[in-house]
């Protein structure tokens, strides 16, 4: 990769980090404002249990937004370097719009790679403590027959399907 290559790399990075750091806040921000709302209220529960309760959904939820990060990340990264003139002087010298997109698609291919491929495992875990520990806090009793696999049957006139 060239010098100019990586100087793009590091300002889509720069860009990935700051929507990362924006959408995470707010995810956060509105799902402690849910549970507030769903277990603080038929439960006396502290902030910070609610918090705990919280980060612990986060990994999924922003796997879940990781496509729009994207998209806001290097929108904002393709500004800022807009607005300083140096896409302006990239295409003047020569430099192809390809070339200029090339390490987004670069790093967009390795995040969804690492990101199925860890914050996935990851974030259903943490939802599968989420979900016992808000049982627990809410005192629902959950049927052990849910974790059995459920069997449909469809019948027609000829035949019944399992």
């Amino acid at each position: 990769m060239s010098r100019l290559g990586r100087y793009l790399a590091i300002q889509i990075l720069f860009g990935l980090f700051v929507a990362a750091g924006v959408v995470s806040t707010i995810i956060i921000l509105v799902d402690f404002v849910e549970q507030s709302r769903t277990i603080g209220t038929r439960v006396d529960v502290s902030a910070f249990d609610l918090l705990g309760l919280t980060l612990m959904r986060a990994p999924l939820l922003i796997e879940e937004t990781l496509p729009f990060i994207f998209l806001f990340g290097v929108l904002f990264a393709l500004f800022r370097l807009n607005r300083r003139s140096e896409l302006i002087v990239m295409r003047a010298s020569g430099y192809s719009a390809w070339r200029i997109v090339t390490p987004a698609i670069v790093i967009a291919f390795l995040s969804g790679v690492l990101g199925a491929a860890l914050l996935n495992p990851v974030g259903s875990a943490l939802n599968a403590q989420f979900e016992a520990r808000r049982d627990a806090l809410t005192q629902v009793q959950t049927d052990v027959q849910q974790s059995q696999p459920v069997w449909l049957r469809e019948t027609t006139d000829r035949k019944s399907v399992v």
